[in-house]
């Protein structure tokens, strides 16, 4: 049988069988379907009225934190079912960052821009929704107020990842508006190092060295310094569980060196691991330095000859103290150690300390920087030999260890010791407390790419 002979024989039988049935309950049956009808169009109308009545402050709050939830929820979501995604976005985002030097700006300064681009989109957005809501409040559309609120809400995730960082990142910008290059434009050094660049560590390699050489001179203009030491970059040991050298000034040369090794790859993850977290704060404390032995040079009664007997004095100690291939692995010149204990003064930079005199003048004698440059001459024999204070300090910190056999616990305590005795004297004081200021007002809390988890909502929604 087909379908269509069993749909007209069901019809037959619901038309004539049934009829007196249906005709009995045709009135009761209607009566069902319009109270039926009747109490749909009761509940739409309550639906309606409800969601028309005014806001209070409590479901107003709820609707915010609603919104500011799912806001959270959305991005693990977009996160986790995205990561490709996602990791492109800040991985093309950390090298937007990293290739600012190309234009003379620093990568942190260009991270401080881009967190201030985010936090001005999230107050840009949340101040719309904020005029939505008052407009549709005044025009009595609550259902769309209550939409506007949770809005809201997804915008205060925006604002809570971006707001903390911005005033880090107003003060990293306006250092660079005031203490930067002066001018913002293409590196050509740069470019033409990179011409020379045969695989992307050698690229990596120039662009670290030209953020380092911006943040150089920001630092340094930060000082106050009209002359600086001439930045040159070396290639100096690093390896997991030694003492890595990370930069020095040498006051012999006029220079400040820094140790390229630890600017990119292995060798940077080797010298976080051994505190060394910002390659801006140890040029910080190099440029302390500098300004230590400038002051040296330039103080009556102690001037540039008096410089250079001291650094002589200083080398003489250290090659006895140490076999010259350590002095080496420190990053120290064997040129320079020779020629200074040999009473061959031909590598001390006389030129360049008579320019920091004639620029900055003479300190005279009997003032407290004179005295202060005293303490400094002696302080550089002091890194060589402690005085015996600290040495005695240093027996007691570590007494009954044995550096071979030390436990993990005895090692950290006797690297400690260690690093105490070597900032005892008052030129390894002063430049720790430079550094230590300096971390905490410029580079602690500093906007990141990692920090603006906001650039990442933003590309993902």
């Amino acid at each position: 049988m087909n379908l269509n002979a069993v749909t007209l024989q069901n019809q037959y039988f619901t038309s004539e069988l049934d009829k007196p049935y249906l005709n009995k309950n045709r009135k009761k049956e209607n009566y069902g379907i319009s109270s039926n009808k009747l109490k749909y169009d009761e509940f739409v109308h309550s639906s309606k009225d409800n969601s028309q009545e005014k806001v209070s402050f409590k479901e107003g709050l709820k609707l915010v934190g609603k919104g500011f939830i799912n806001k959270l929820k959305n991005m693990a979501t977009s996160i986790v079912q995205h990561p490709v995604k996602t990791i492109a976005a800040v991985g093309a985002t950390a090298l937007l960052i990293s290739a600012a030097p190309l234009i003379g700006v620093a990568s942190a300064t260009a991270g401080a821009f881009l967190a201030l681009g985010f936090a001005a989109y999230a107050v840009g957005k949340t101040a719309v929704d904020v005029v939505e809501t008052v407009k549709d409040s005044k025009e009595g559309r609550y259902d769309e107020v209550r939409q506007d609120l949770e809005q809201i809400g997804g915008d205060g995730v925006d604002l809570a990842l971006s707001l903390p960082f911005a005033p880090k990142a107003i003060k990293q910008v306006s250092r660079f508006a005031r203490y930067g290059t002066g001018t913002v434009g293409l590196n050509t050094e740069l470019l033409s190092n990179l011409k020379n660049c045969r695989s992307y560590s050698d690229v990596s390699l120039e662009f670290a060295k030209a953020n380092t050489s911006i943040n150089y001179e920001m630092i340094g203009n930060e000082m106050g310094l009209t002359v600086k030491p001439k930045l040159v970059f070396k290639n100096m040991f690093a390896k997991p569980q030694e003492n890595i050298i990370a930069g020095a000034y040498e006051p012999t040369t006029g220079e400040l060196q820094i140790n390229q090794n630890i600017l990119t790859g292995k060798g940077k993850l080797y010298a976080k691991l051994g505190g060394v977290n910002d390659i801006e704060v140890i040029l910080r404390h190099e440029l302390e330095h500098f300004r230590q032995f400038s002051d040296i040079a330039r103080t009556e009664n102690i001037g540039i000859n008096g410089l250079s007997d001291a650094l002589t004095e200083y080398y003489n100690t250290m090659k006895h103290k140490l076999p010259i291939d350590d002095l080496e692995r420190q990053g120290l010149s064997k040129n320079t150690i020779e020629n200074m204990t040999k009473g061959d003064k031909s590598v001390f930079n006389r030129e360049f300390y008579q320019k920091l005199v004639d620029e900055q003048g003479v300190i005279k004698s009997g003032t407290q920087e004179a005295d202060l440059s005293a303490k400094y001459v002696q302080g550089l024999l002091e890194k060589i030999n402690p005085s015996p204070e600290s040495i005695a300090e240093f027996r007691e910190a570590t007494k009954g260890i044995n550096p071979i056999f030390a436990t993990p616990a005895e090692k950290i305590k006797l690297m400690n010791a260690q690093l105490k005795l070597y900032k005892s004297n008052i030129l390894e004081k002063e430049a720790f407390a430079a550094q230590d200021t300096y971390s905490a007002s410029i580079t602690k809390g500093r906007p990141t790419i990692i920090n603006d988890t906001v650039m990442i909502n933003a590309i993902t929604e």
